[in-house]
């Protein structure tokens, strides 16, 4: 049997988020602003970085910098166990996350030396431009505006520094412009290779990816945090009902111990931990 692993980044796979560890590190008078810096309804999450990073290069934070400061962002030694265990166990594992490349890129290649374990990392596009870090959107480059009744209106940006033809843009009506989880994710369901998704996750926007799987699938949630809330709060008007098995964790322990519970060792996993047994 086939699974596909499907991580969130910031406060799933990894137990912070590693936007505001950047700026809490780095700027921590900019972090104290963090709330109010944010315009919800006027910008995009991959907008709001992008202006945070502005922030930071103007007080000359470096790549280096950047770098370093994710040294001591933590992971829990019980979930790179679990990622591994999916690993060895007839699973595919993606990230489909609201971070950016570069972030994860040092996180998890430089500093756990995980990023060959994951076949693909989707999410906020990012590169190096005049020794500040810029950060675009996964999909389309849009901004939210509003019309003079208060509708959202969703207009293009002027990207003048990337390539018009590599952006996608998504149709979902839950999602934010700037990222549709669901979208991404739906390729992989479509594509028939996979018998099961395990779907781990904790915020809003990764309802929209959980509403896709079947009875045979699974979704991961973190307690307390806002996919739980959401879920909790009850169905909204127009929202789909999600019909994965649902699975509440706190710990990285408790994701662990969920994938022992439901994906069984293959043959060559099984066989190779007995060989190690003998030999010791």
């Amino acid at each position: 049997m086939k699974n596909l692993i499907v991580f969130d980044f910031d406060w799933s796979l990894l137990d912070e988020n590693s936007d505001a560890w950047v700026v809490k590190q780095l700027a921590p008078e900019i972090y104290g602003q963090w709330r109010t810096l944010y315009q919800r309804d006027t910008e995009t999450w991959a907008e709001f970085m992008d202006k945070m990073m502005g922030m930071l290069h103007e007080r000359n934070v470096t790549k280096e910098h950047i770098e370093e400061s994710f040294r001591t962002v933590p992971m829990r030694e019980a979930m790179v166990e679990a990622v591994r265990y999916c690993k060895e166990n007839n699973s595919d594992l993606i990230i489909i996350s609201g971070a950016n490349e570069f972030f994860i890129e040092v996180i998890l290649g430089v500093h756990f030396g995980m990023r060959e374990i994951f076949s693909a990392v989707h999410t906020h596009r990012s590169r190096w431009h005049q020794g500040r870090l810029r950060v675009r959107p996964y999909h389309a480059p849009m901004t939210i505006t509003r019309d003079a009744a208060g509708r959202i209106v969703r207009e293009k940006l002027d990207e003048e520094d990337c390539e018009e033809e590599a952006w996608k843009e998504h149709s979902c009506t839950v999602c934010t412009p700037d990222l549709c989880k669901g979208e991404i994710l739906a390729e992989y369901i479509q594509s028939g290779q996979y018998d099961r998704v395990f779907y781990i996750g904790d915020s809003d926007n990764d309802f929209c990816p959980s509403a896709l799987l079947s009875k045979d699938d699974h979704v991961l949630l973190r307690k307390d945090f806002s996919l739980h809330k959401r879920l909790q709060a009850g169905q909204k008007e127009g929202d789909p009902t999600i019909s994965a098995h649902l699975h509440l964790w706190e710990r990285a322990e408790d994701v662990y111990s969920i994938f022992k519970t439901h994906i069984s060792p293959s043959p060559s996993s099984s066989s190779s931990s007995s060989s190690s047994s003998s030999t010791s």
